[in-house]
Formats: structure tokens, C-alpha cells, sequence
């Protein structure tokens, strides 16, 4: 058996939900919110009807996370 590894641009829809960052805040009283950075989470990352999430590298998983980041820190008219 043969087996021929290759890269391929795929056409794929990423789920995700974005949280976006929140500036520290001090109250009178002490009670200090220490604020939270931007964060992207992956929910599932489809091809066609299939969620090929399981089977994408963490690295490539960091990488659509940097874009979405990107993508997100533009003002909308850019995006």
C-alpha cells in the first residue's frame, strides 16, 4: 500500500465564539476586577456537513485562532 501526503486548501466554516478583552477595574472598596484578555474558542470546524475538528492539529488550531483574533480587532467596515 501507497500513501501520498499532501496539503490542500480546503473550503471550510469555523464555529467559534469570541470573547473580547475587559480593562482592569478598581473599586473604592478594594475589590479588584483584574480585567481578561481577547479570547477565541473553537467549536467545530466544518467541511461540508462534517466536523473535521477532531482530526486538525493544535498547531493549525492556533494558527485559524490568530486569524480569527485578526479578523476580529478590525473595525468592521475592514473585515
Amino acid at each position: 500500500m501507497s500513501k501520498y501526503e499532501t496539503s490542500l486548501e480546503l473550503d471550510i466554516t469555523v464555529d467559534y465564539d469570541y470573547q473580547p478583552a475587559e480593562k482592569a477595574v478598581l473599586y473604592p472598596n478594594d475589590k479588584a476586577y483584574p480585567g481578561c484578555p481577547a479570547e477565541v474558542t473553537i467549536n467545530a470546524i466544518d467541511f461540508g456537513v462534517f466536523d473535521i475538528l477532531p482530526y486538525i492539529g493544535e498547531d493549525a488550531v492556533e494558527r485559524l485562532k490568530a486569524e480569527i483574533m485578526e479578523s476580529e480587532n478590525q473595525p468592521p467596515e475592514e473585515r
